[in-house]
């Protein structure tokens, strides 16, 4: 049936903010009642001396469902998304509320935000907090590439410092991860020892991107690595390459889609994301109803051999989740889908393919430019702080050891379940050395931006 091939983002984003509506309001009507404020209510509403923003105000439980509920603050919650110069769709309201309402068994939502002086939301930060009180994150988690908050322009970080503090003080004995701050994001605030102390730690990430100009496409599909993995896939049958535009036909093949991840994933990583979290492809599917998602597969007579699925945000599309299937690993499945979905981008109008940070091999030999993402951790406290960091510091120096002899830490990991799996791992051989050090869990990678010369200025200062 006729569809234009390009989705409009702002179009995406209104259906998604009437559907979201209806998902909070039915979800509402799930929520028990009669909770005690001091669990479920405003935990945090005072004006800060200094402020030019209004009062901070950090709502949890049913007085966040409440607020989320109400069209004018979902209103003017994505005008200011539009507004911010930083914003990605991660801190859109379809995106936000598809991620609570999916992940309310796990997650209960905390919503800190600030209003101006003429009434109007000046600033936002979506969070959410386990069902057993003990992790704070941002909304979204994993399933979100980029971690922010959303501040009117020119406000000069004035409502992150202030809510930042309130958070501290809301909930004690928390770190909290923002993974990855996409550029633009002032993180100037937390540069500021007298306020934060030792307890901020950020590191820059570099993030491939790429480009879908002509040239740039064209001379892509013209490498020779490319051209012999198409002919070797043509030898095998009849190749197609589609977006997907149709819900149930995507629900239909998403069930093969997340296989194909498992077990490269399994294979690569020794992690299977979607059987350890049934309610990712839930979230994956709703994304696709609210029109954010991008998704394409390559077939080889009629066979799904690849896929890829990423959000839409601001003209371009990120590499969410790429899949292939592993019989088909000789002829590099995943590299071809790569090749033409630049292509596809490129007719579709969408200027960048985020090829998100990372460190994969991979993604530099399709990269074309780049630029600077961060990670920020706000630890509980300064001991934590050091004790992380130090942590760090020795994997890392174990990593660089290990790898001079060809040796990654994923072939430690391999060994140390063996040992696990055969009773061995009591001995002390499996994690009294190198393979506690090198543990390195998707969730925990990258958990900690260093700045050591902060540390240095706190020894000297």
């Amino acid at each position: 049936m006729p569809r234009s091939v390009l989705q409009p983002q702002a179009a995406a984003l209104k259906v998604g903010c009437v559907r979201s509506q209806v998902y909070v309001q039915s979800w509402l009507s799930s929520q028990h009642e009669g909770k005690a404020a001091a669990s479920c209510g405003c935990t945090g509403r005072r004006k800060l001396k200094g402020s030019r923003m209004g009062e901070i105000k950090i709502l949890r439980g049913e007085a966040a469902y409440r607020q989320l509920n109400s069209s004018e603050f979902q209103h003017q919650w994505q005008a200011l998304h539009d507004a911010c110069p930083w914003s990605t769709v991660c801190q859109s309201v379809p995106f936000v509320v598809a991620w609570y309402r999916i992940y309310q068994a796990k997650y209960s939502p905390v919503i800190v935000y600030a209003g101006s002086r003429s009434g109007e939301l000046s600033g936002i930060f979506t969070l959410a907090i386990s069902r057993d009180g003990a992790r704070l994150i941002v909304a979204g988690n994993r399933e979100a590439e980029y971690h922010c908050w959303l501040e009117a322009p020119n406000s000069n970080g004035e409502f992150i410092r202030d809510a930042v503090r309130e958070i501290s003080s809301t909930f004690p004995g928390r770190d909290l991860l923002l993974k990855y701050i996409p550029p633009g994001v002032p993180i100037d605030p937390f540069l500021d020892r007298a306020r934060f102390g030792a307890r901020c730690a950020i590191r820059p990430h570099r993030r491939p991107l790429l480009r879908t100009d002509q040239e740039s496409i064209e001379q892509q599909l013209r490498k020779k690595s490319i051209k012999r993995k198409i002919n070797s896939l043509k030898r095998c049958g009849s190749v197609e390459f589609d977006r997907i535009f149709d819900n149930e036909q995507f629900a239909e093949i998403f069930d093969q889609i997340c296989v194909q991840c498992d077990r490269r994933q399994k294979k690569v990583h020794e992690v299977t994301p979607f059987a350890s979290d049934p309610l990712r492809k839930q979230f994956y599917l709703e994304l696709h109803k609210l029109g954010l998602l991008h998704a394409t597969v390559l077939r080889v007579n009629g066979k799904v051999i690849a896929s890829h699925a990423g959000v839409i945000c601001k003209g371009s599309v990120q590499l969410n989740l790429i899949t292939h299937a592993t019989e088909f690993d000789e002829h590099s499945p995943g590299a071809v889908h790569i090749a033409m979905l630049g292509a596809q981008l490129m007719k579709e109008q969408i200027g960048v393919f985020d090829l998100t940070p990372g460190g994969d091999e991979y993604k530099e030999r399709f990269a074309n430019d780049h630029d600077m993402v961060f990670e920020l951790t706000l630890y509980r406290s300064s001991y934590a702080y050091y004790r992380n960091e130090a942590a760090f510091r020795i994997k890392e120096v174990i990593k660089r050891m290990l790898g001079r002899f060809g040796i990654e830490p994923i072939q430690i990991r391999r060994v140390v379940r063996r040992l696990e799996r055969i009773g061995m791992s009591n001995s002390g051989v499996a994690r009294g050395t190198a393979g506690a050090e090198l543990e390195m869990r998707p969730d925990e990678r990258g958990n900690r931006l260093r700045s050591f010369q902060a540390k240095h200025d706190e020894r000297v200062g």
